[in-house]
């Protein structure tokens, strides 16, 4: 049975939202704690989190010896770096899940699936649908660890996930890959969410 990691990647300053996103409330914590905990109830081996912009007030928020938990240093240089600073970390795992830890509505089910489909195609990429392009959360099996160790810049996994189109699998997770940006992201978020 392949060992799967999943990368959550929160080390962004959240800009638009002018205040740290990670740290949200939702449900009985915050919104990187509903990720983690997702997560964590999921069929991987082990679950990372990367942490950049206020790193020591959000690591407190985590709050769960069972997570990992990296701080890059040059998140200012974009997600690329985020991905490439996990998977410096990741040699012993066979595939990378990386996820987002502002897509809250990613949950265990969701994760399990890419998981399955992954076990059966341990050779492909399993990605996620943006009508019909694939994006995050995307699972890596270990022939690309090289790849996305030398990423940067803010465009994460897609310059990957661009010229490997014919190894990869795409799933459809629905309303799943909601992206907390905004305030108005956030109401959006508590007035439809189960997660609220």
């Amino acid at each position: 049975m392949p060992k799967i990691g999943i990368i959550i990647l929160a080390a962004g300053s959240s800009s638009r939202m002018g205040k740290p996103k990670q740290l949200l409330p939702l449900g009985k914590g915050s919104m990187l704690s509903h990720v983690v905990q997702e997560s964590l109830k999921s069929h991987a081996a082990e679950v990372i989190c990367v942490l950049g912009a206020n790193s020591t007030l959000i690591q407190s928020e985590i709050n769960s010896s069972a997570v990992r938990v990296l701080i890059n240093d040059s998140w200012q240089h974009g997600l690329g770096t985020s991905i490439a600073c996990a998977v410096e970390h990741c040699e012993h795992l066979d595939a990378l899940l990386i996820t987002l830890g502002d897509q809250p509505l990613v949950d265990t089910e969701y994760l399990n699936d890419m998981i399955r489909e992954f076990r059966s195609n341990n050779d492909k990429i399993i990605a996620t649908s943006y009508d019909g392009r694939p994006g995050v959360p995307a699972l890596f099996p270990k022939a690309y660890f090289k790849d996305l160790q030398q990423l940067t810049g803010d465009q994460g996994a897609k310059t990957i996930l661009k010229q490997n189109a014919p190894d990869i699998i795409i799933l459809e997770a629905n309303d799943k890959t909601f992206d907390v940006d905004t305030e108005a992201d956030y109401n959006q978020l508590k007035a439809g969410s189960k997660t609220s």
